[in-house]
């Protein structure tokens, strides 16, 4: 839960063993301000709610992140995966230049055989 200056003040004066009535004669928070200075039996109970509320703010928290975290995981993913696609057309258009090449190299060496062989018969 998010407080305001006051709240935070009160809160600390509260852990401190401040009375709320040590508060208001030192002129520090006044009822003109528009805060409850009510602190009694249930005074515990509020901490204990705050408390609770907290622990569900940290769950809240705790799920943000492993959203993020899944969402960036995710792209990495996508990410790899395109460089593996990227990978792959390139090999195989290697493949197929180097299979061009090969028959080329191929066509000319028969030619040359058979060139050759007509020359000497």
């Amino acid at each position: 839960i998010q407080r305001g200056k006051l709240d935070r003040k009160r809160m600390q004066d509260m852990k401190a063993g401040n009375s709320p009535a040590d508060d208001e004669a030192s002129g520090d928070l006044s009822a003109e301000e528009g805060l409850d200075m009510d602190i009694g039996e249930g005074s515990e109970e509020e901490v204990a709610e705050d408390m609770a509320i907290g622990e569900g703010g940290d769950e809240a928290a705790t799920r943000i992140q492993a959203m993020y975290r899944g969402k960036k995981e995710r792209a990495s993913v996508a990410l790899q995966k395109e460089e593996a696609l990227h990978r792959q057309q390139l090999e195989a258009a290697a493949v197929k230049i180097q299979a061009i090449q090969r028959g080329k190299l191929d066509r000319k060496r028969i030619q040359n055989m058979t060139g050759g062989a007509e020359s000497e018969g």
